[in-house]
């Protein structure tokens, strides 16, 4: 699975190999919601489209690409946080580096998630091998002579 990654080469963040998807399909890996997902793409020109659709469906999205893209773009709009009761807008830089951040988390998450699965199928798999050749050594029934087996 580790070879199939590649590396972002502005922020280091590994990427899925190219993955067409949908939009519910984006919206679960990114951990968005529909409507958040059609606001991004009503305010981001640059928002990487493989294939635009309607409310019906139709639409496509290359994931690596879209990680890649947000990992370099901020959110069009400005964060904004609280300090000593009063509230500050975010530098631009700062906004750039929560979501590169963001992104990186996000990647490493489905990253470890995917390697937990296999890594689960994996014991699966040497479980039920330690099975069968368990079986099999309880159907060859070891000599006995006087009672005792040897």
């Amino acid at each position: 699975m580790m070879d199939t990654l590649s590396t972002h080469e502005e922020s280091g963040v590994l990427l899925p190999p190219f993955t067409s998807i949908d939009k519910k399909q984006l919206c679960e890996a990114l951990g968005w919601s529909r409507p958040r997902l059609d606001r991004r793409l009503a305010e981001d020109a640059d928002f990487p489209v493989l294939r635009r659709g309607n409310r019906g469906g139709g639409w496509r999205f290359d994931l690596g690409a879209v990680i890649a893209h947000l990992v370099a773009t901020p959110a069009p709009h400005s964060l904004a946080s609280a300090t000593d009761g009063g509230r500050r807008m975010l530098s631009p830089d700062q906004v750039r580096d929560i979501h590169a951040e963001l992104a990186r988390i996000q990647a490493m998450r489905r990253v470890i998630e995917t390697l937990v699965a296999e890594l689960g199928a994996a014991l699966d798999r040497l479980g039920a091998s330690l099975g069968h050749a368990g079986m099999l050594a309880d159907s060859v029934s070891p000599e006995t002579v006087d009672g005792q087996t040897h």
